[in-house]
């Protein structure tokens, strides 16, 4: 067989695997982006308009895990993680003011943070595991070196001097560990996962993420540490079924921690149920991108927290 009847029929192969694949499958990229938009519409006009009604915000817990699921297709489809870097950072900026205007009583860039914060770096923690990830065993123990120095720091601040975090940070060690044991696999299937001390080199680039993790806790974005790691986890998950699973092992405990009180919590339960609905959106979709406006999305976040900033503060505008 010649190389042209292999090419031909690799792509009638690989047509016919994506067709298996998006059998009874309907949601594209951009229709989990829309159902993603509405969810977080109906969450904050709960959440500035009508503080009352509780089921609005239970409706919104679907959101985050989509956008989660999302940023990670993002993140491995982009061809510039610059430029994509570059977009969540401007964005949270711009987003910053009206966020607190809307869900605060003062502006401040660097506390209770929004949403972009969050998305930004989980994207920063993607992108300096690929490229430590891709460097020489001397500069991958250079750059841990330099995060455990950051990170020591950072213990002696928090230990010493504010002592409030602490427990955010011990948080932040147990998802990246539960990073690790998850992400094992990928070790096996390594070019150069021939000796024990070369797999134990390779989980360097995980560790290196650890600033960006404490940063989330320290300007409190939104989500936080548990918000990044599911961004994390979602982008190094093979497959959707994996994704699934990562979703479920997060979210249950996220907002199971709720749940028990005095009394059980009817609400907390309500909030965990909506949150794995998203789950069900994940299953359903197809791989494919619909439409490609991005920008769409980006500028709908700051505009809409915008809007009902001016209604909270104006009722009759």
């Amino acid at each position: 067989m010649s190389d042209k009847d292999n090419r031909i029929s690799q792509v009638v192969e690989n047509r016919q695997h994506i067709i298996k694949h998006c059998r009874g499958k309907m949601f594209t990229s951009e229709s989990l982006k829309i159902v993603a938009l509405i969810c977080m519409l109906i969450d904050h006009a709960g959440a500035t308009l009508f503080p009352q009604c509780d089921i609005l915000r239970s409706i919104g817990r679907v959101s985050f895990p989509l956008y989660a699921f999302l940023l990670a297709q993002g993140c491995k489809h982009t061809h510039s993680m610059e430029r994509y870097l570059l977009g969540l950072g401007i964005f949270a900026l711009i987003s910053e003011i009206p966020y607190d205007l809307a869900f605060g009583n003062s502006i401040n860039f660097l506390e209770q943070t929004n949403i972009f914060y969050t998305l930004f770096l989980s994207a920063a923690c993607v992108y300096i595991y690929d490229s430590i990830k891709k460097q020489k065993t001397m500069i991958q123990l250079i750059v841990f070196a330099v995060c455990l120095l950051f990170l020591f720091m950072e213990w002696i601040l928090l230990t010493f001097i504010t002592g409030e975090r602490l427990p955010s940070v011990a948080l932040m060690f147990s998802y990246v560990m539960g990073m690790i044991i998850s992400c094992a696999h990928i070790f096996k299937h390594h070019e150069i996962a021939n000796s024990k001390s070369n797999i134990l080199i390779n989980i360097f680039p995980i560790l290196s993420t650890l600033p960006a993790f404490l940063l989330s806790s320290f300007i409190d974005c939104d989500y936080g540490i548990w918000g990044v790691a599911l961004i994390s986890l979602l982008y190094l998950a093979k497959s959707i079924k994996i994704s699934a699973v990562i979703m479920a092992v997060l979210l249950v405990p996220y907002y199971g921690q709720h749940i028990y009180s005095n009394v059980v919590s009817f609400e907390a339960i309500r909030n965990m149920c909506f949150s794995l609905l998203s789950i069900l959106f994940v299953c359903l979709y197809n791989g494919q991108h619909g439409s490609k406006k991005k920008w769409i999305y980006y500028w709908a976040y700051p505009l809409h927290i915008l809007f009902f900033a001016i209604l909270r503060c104006y009722p009759f505008f």
